[in-house]
C-alpha cells in the first residue's frame, strides 16, 4: 500500500487545484450559494479520503459517502448552468468528482469507485447529453479511472511478488543457516572422532591387529563412545562423555538416543540437562541405562535397569527431565 502514496499525493494536489479553480470561477454560475456548498462538500470528502495513513484501506462508509456526496455536488452545480453554452471551468465537478473516485479506487475501494464513476457519467449525460458530456471533460475522468485501476492492480501484483520474494529469501537464509550449523556439528564430530580414535588406530596398526585383552576392552569402549557421537549427539557434553565411559568400565551398558527432542532448548538449559544425565550415569554399578530425548514438556527420560537378587531385571530408577527448569 505504501507504494500508492505517490498516487495519493498527486490526487491530493489535483483535489486542491479543483477547489481553487472552482472558487475563481464562481461568476460563471448564476447561483453562487449552492456552488459554495458544493465546494465545501467536495473539499471535505477530499480531506476525509486522504486523512488516513497511506497503508490503510479506505473504510467502506467513507467510500460510500464519497459516492453520495459526489452526486450531491453534481446536482448542486450543474443544473443552473446552460449545457449548450461555453461554461468554462464552471463545470469543475466533472473533473473533481473523477479525482475523488480515483482516490477511492487507489485506497482499495475499486468497486465503489466505479459505482461513483457511473453516477458521474449518468448525471453528466442527463444534463448535457452524450455529445455535450464528451466536451466537458467526462472522457478524461474515465481515462483517469482506467489508468488508476490498471496501475493499482499492477502494484498489488508487485506487492504480492515482493512478499513471495522476501519469504523465499528468508527461507533460503534459514536453510543456509541450518546447513552451516549441520556442517559445523559434523566437522566437530569428525574432529572428536579423530582425536579419540587415532591413538587406538595407531596401536592396531603397530600391533598388526593383535591387541591384548586390555586393548580389546579399550577398543570396545571406544566403539561405544563413537556410537554415542552418532546417536546421542545432542545429549553429550564433556562430563557426560566421561561419565558414560566410567559407567561402561564398571560394566554398565549405556545407550543414548537423541531424537531431536532438545530442539529449541536454550544452551544454558542443555548444560543443566547434561549435568543431570552425568549424575544419573554414576548411580548404576551394573545393568543397563537408557537415556532418550522426550517429547512435549519432557526433554530427556533416563531409565536405569539392574538385576535383582534373583538375576531378574529390575527398574532401579526412572527420571524425566523437563524442558524448562
Amino acid at each position: 500500500m505504501m507504494r500508492r502514496a505517490p498516487l495519493l499525493v498527486l490526487a491530493g494536489v489535483f483535489s486542491l487545484l479543483h477547489g481553487i479553480l472552482a472558487l475563481t470561477h464562481l461568476d460563471r454560475n448564476p447561483s453562487t450559494p449552492p456552488v459554495l456548498i458544493a465546494i465545501a462538500l467536495y473539499l471535505g470528502i477530499s480531506v476525509l479520503s486522504l486523512a488516513l495513513p497511506g497503508g490503510k484501506r479506505l473504510p467502506l462508509v467513507v467510500a460510500v459517502l464519497n459516492v453520495l456526496v459526489s452526486g450531491v455536488v453534481l446536482l448542486l452545480v450543474l443544473p443552473p448552468l446552460d449545457p449548450h453554452a461555453v461554461n468554462g471551468y464552471a463545470t469543475w465537478p466533472i473533473a473533481a468528482i473523477g479525482t475523488i473516485m480515483v482516490i477511492t479506487l487507489v485506497r482499495g475501494r475499486e468497486l465503489t469507485a466505479w459505482v461513483g464513476t457511473g453516477v458521474l457519467i449518468a448525471i453528466a449525460m442527463a444534463w448535457a447529453g452524450p455529445a455535450g458530456a464528451m466536451g466537458i471533460g467526462l472522457p478524461g475522468s474515465v481515462v483517469w479511472m482506467v489508468g488508476a485501476s490498471l496501475l493499482s492492480r499492477a502494484m498489488r501484483r508487485l506487492e504480492r511478488d515482493n512478499a513471495r520474494l522476501m519469504q523465499a529469501s528468508r527461507e533460503t537464509t534459514l536453510l543456509r543457516a541450518g546447513q552451516d550449523a549441520y556442517r559445523g556439528v559434523r566437522l566437530h564430530r569428525l574432529r572428536q572422532t579423530q582425536l579419540r580414535a587415532a591413538p587406538m588406530l595407531r596401536e592396531i596398526v603397530r600391533s598388526a591387529g593383535n591387541l591384548d585383552d586390555e586393548g580389546r576392552a579399550e577398543a570396545v569402549l571406544l566403539e561405544a563412545g563413537l556410537r554415542d557421537e552418532i546417536r546421542g549427539g545432542g545429549l553429550l557434553s564433556d562430563r557426560v562423555r566421561a561419565a558414560a565411559l566410567d559407567a561402561r568400565r564398571r560394566g554398565v551398558r549405556v545407550d543414548l538416543f537423541d531424537e531431536d527432542g532438545l530442539a529449541g532448548v536454550p544452551a544454558e538449559r542443555r548444560e543443566q540437562i547434561a549435568d543431570v544425565i552425568a549424575d544419573a550415569l554414576g548411580k548404576l554399578h551394573n545393568g543397563r541405562m537408557v537415556i532418550r530425548t522426550g517429547t512435549g514438556e519432557i526433554a530427556v527420560t533416563i531409565v536405569g535397569i539392574a538385576p535383582d537378587e534373583h538375576g531378574e531385571d529390575e527398574l532401579k530408577f526412572r527420571t524425566q527431565v523437563p524442558r524448562v527448569a
